[in-house]
């Protein structure tokens, strides 16, 4: 029965996984797909840094290195940093 065989990309098979498993992975039934590698990648960071003050490992950790930064005269803003990385 060939009517029931289905190729599909990597990508849309992945994307059906994820869709069926929305509620499990705590995404919205109704999630779309972001593109923008720039806005992806922007709103990461804004998640790890709103951590800061809670994860006692990662604000230590952040904390060092905007010190090692403004010791060595650079900005001790570490957000462009976490962007370049």
């Amino acid at each position: 029965n060939y009517a029931a065989f289905d190729i599909v990309t990597i990508d849309t098979f992945t994307h059906r996984i994820i869709r069926t498993f929305a509620y499990d992975l705590k995404l919205s039934q109704n999630f779309e797909v972001a593109l923008d590698t720039e806005e992806i990648l922007n709103e990461a960071i804004s998640n790890l840094l709103i951590k800061v003050g809670e994860d006692e490992k990662l604000t230590n950790l952040l904390i060092d290195f905007a010190l090692y930064k403004a010791d060595a005269d650079k900005s001790w803003d570490i957000a462009i940093d976490l962007f370049k990385v």
